[in-house]
C-alpha cells in the first residue's frame, strides 16, 4: 500500500500498483485485509478543507503532483519512483 486517501464520509481508499507498468489507483480498502499497523516513516498526516485526509509522503502532497505524474511528467514519475521505493523498503524491513 502506497497510500492511504479518506474522503469526507465515505470509506478509506488504498493506493496500489494493481498493473505492473500502468499508473497507480486508488481502490476501497474494504476489499482488503491489512495486517500491519505501522506506518512508513515517510508518509505525513494531510487534511483537506472538505473534511478528508490522507497519509503519504509529503512530496505527493504538494499542489498539482498527482496531476503531473498521471501526465507522465518526468520529474512526478522520478519521485513517486523514489517514495515508492522508501515505502516498499520499509515494508520489507530493509
Amino acid at each position: 500500500m502506497l497510500e492511504v486517501f479518506v474522503p469526507h464520509g465515505k470509506s478509506a481508499l488504498f493506493r496500489l500498483e494493481f498493473i505492473e507498468g500502468e499508473d497507480s489507483a486508488l481502490f476501497d480498502s474494504r476489499a482488503f485485509t491489512v495486517t500491519s499497523s505501522t506506518l512508513p516513516p515517510s508518509w505525513h498526516y494531510f487534511q483537506f478543507d472538505t473534511g478528508s485526509f490522507a497519509l503519504r509522503p509529503d512530496s505527493w502532497g504538494r499542489e498539482g503532483f498527482w496531476e503531473a505524474y498521471y501526465e507522465h511528467e518526468r520529474e512526478a514519475l522520478a519521485l513517486y519512483e523514489l517514495e515508492k521505493q522508501k515505502i516498499t523498503s520499509f515494508a520489507r524491513g530493509t
